[in-house]
């Protein structure tokens, strides 16, 4: 903690130059100092030490003289970028160079800009700076920030809705890969292992070796273990451990590749995992985990394509009761035409005969009904599934949106659902939406993977609007 301090006022005197030996008084060095490490602890350290990314992050804002450019960003007069896009910047840089942390990404952009509030309000409290100064940086950060919310606007509202979308993607059960058989008693003491709830991942890294010198089986053994530095996120030890299994066993455990594949896509490899998955497809062009794979792959990197769709087309075709294949292969079908949604509706209620309970199947429904303005079996639906799975972020903001769609109008019921959507994702689209509706308005169109789209055409939004005896039309997006 007095690192950071240190870092902090050795930033703000190379900043501030001469004007701090003339200027600045001693003692208010040291209350700065004071004030400093009370909130860097109360604040900071106390609030997130035991976040699983928290020691990486703290050295890497160190490391990477974050401190020394938020308080330049403070001091020069000159400086183009606010402390939200300073923050954003420097949580983008520690997730690219630890991508492990990609499911907390808006958590950490929040925790990063929560500490830069903090050392700008310490600073300003400190008397550093005279009434004209400080007055002249506030202004400056707030035109900075309305410029940038005027610029990035559609382009924020775009990286939300991709940012909902791979999420959704990603949690399709990526892990499609079939279980090894466990015909024999020996695979049955691995199974065994692997199943332990009580052993770390070291404890069962260990038991594993011990299982392999009394079978002398090292190619399954080693299976295990690479799933193992998977499950503990030692992934570039996983890939290492498929590479050699693949080079001495190819023939044998080619699915394997689906494997090693899945880690690269995590670590956003995206050409390297699509040549593992194509290398099983080699071996077996109707493997449904390659297929299903490739549809995630092509289309988590980026917009809609007719590739993803293929594979996963394919996918379908071979299996079309997979939950996890129509999921997507429902939601590929609606981003590409709002019109697909009566195919969409039959498949997935086909799916659902045979996985009544599948989320996923569930959700996609929700989506059909919601664009097909059927609102009333929407909301039973996704009412039924809020209970069953709580705290999902699709299923919690999509009922929010049901109830705030013109049609149903039902903001009561809305607001404490986008309350809920925001503090599971800290994204302020959730408390815009709230404002809205706290101004009577009510949405006619979503945002869902990457595209707008209207709800109520224009023709129908006037008739309603001329109904309700309403003067305007409102509009706003699904976060």
């Amino acid at each position: 903690m007095d690192k950071i301090v240190d870092v902090i006022l050795d930033s703000v005197s190379t900043a501030l130059g001469e004007r701090v030996k003339e200027q600045v008084q001693k003692q208010k060095l040291n209350k700065l100092s004071i004030a400093l490490k009370d909130m860097i602890q109360k604040d900071y350290i106390a609030k997130y030490e035991n976040e699983k990314y928290f020691t990486q992050l703290d050295g890497f804002l160190e490391a990477n003289r974050f401190y020394d450019k938020l308080v330049r960003n403070i001091f020069l007069i000159e400086s183009d970028s606010s402390k939200t896009t300073l923050s954003n910047e420097y949580a983008d840089k520690f997730i690219t160079e630890y991508p492990e942390f990609q499911p907390f990404v808006q958590q950490i952009k929040s925790v990063v800009l929560e500490l830069a509030k903090s050392v700008y309000t310490i600073i300003f409290d400190s008397k550093f700076l005279d009434g004209n100064v400080a007055y002249n940086i506030a202004q400056r950060e707030q035109t900075i920030g309305m410029l940038e919310n005027q610029s990035v606007m559609l382009e924020r509202i775009e990286e939300i809705a991709q940012r909902q979308s791979n999420f959704e993607s990603f949690t399709y059960n990526l892990y499609k890969n079939e279980k090894k058989k466990n015909d024999k008693e020996a695979y049955k003491g691995l199974h065994k292992i692997l199943c332990d709830e009580s052993c770390s991942c070291f404890e069962k890294e260990i038991a594993y070796i011990k299982w392999i010198s009394k079978h002398g089986d090292l190619k399954e053994g080693l299976v295990y273990i690479a799933s193992n530095c998977e499950k503990n996120k030692e992934h570039d030890r996983a890939k290492k451990y498929y590479e050699y299994i693949l080079g001495e066993y190819e023939k044998e455990e080619y699915e394997l590749y689906n494997n090693w594949g899945i880690i690269e896509l995590r670590q956003n490899q995206k050409e390297a995992a699509i040549k593992r998955f194509e290398k099983v497809l080699e071996y077996d062009k109707n493997n449904i985990n390659a297929l299903y794979n490739l549809a995630i792959a092509h289309h988590t990197y980026g917009k809609i394509c007719d590739v993803s769709l293929t594979f996963i087309e394919k996918a379908f075709k071979i299996d079309s009761h997979d939950a996890d294949v129509v999921s997507f292969y429902a939601a590929v079908l609606l981003e590409k035409d709002i019109k697909n949604c009566e195919y969409t509706f039959k498949i997935l209620n086909n799916a659902l005969k045979s996985n009544p309970d599948n989320y996923y199947l569930n959700i996609n429904l929700g989506f059909v009904y919601l664009f097909q303005k059927n609102f009333a079996d929407g909301i039973n639906l996704l009412e039924k599934l809020n209970q069953d799975y709580p705290n999902n972020i699709e299923c919690v903001s999509l009922l929010g949106m049901m109830y705030a769609m013109i049609g149903v109008e039902n903001a009561e019921k809305a607001i404490p659902l986008f309350e809920q959507a925001y503090h599971i994702t800290k994204e302020e689209g959730y408390l815009e939406n709230i404002r809205l509706l706290e101004r009577g308005w009510f949405f006619d169109s979503v945002m869902y993977n990457y595209k707008r789209y209207e709800i109520y055409s224009d023709e129908e939004l006037m008739l309603y609007n001329k109904s309700k005896c309403r003067s305007q039309s409102n509009l706003y997006l699904l976060y």
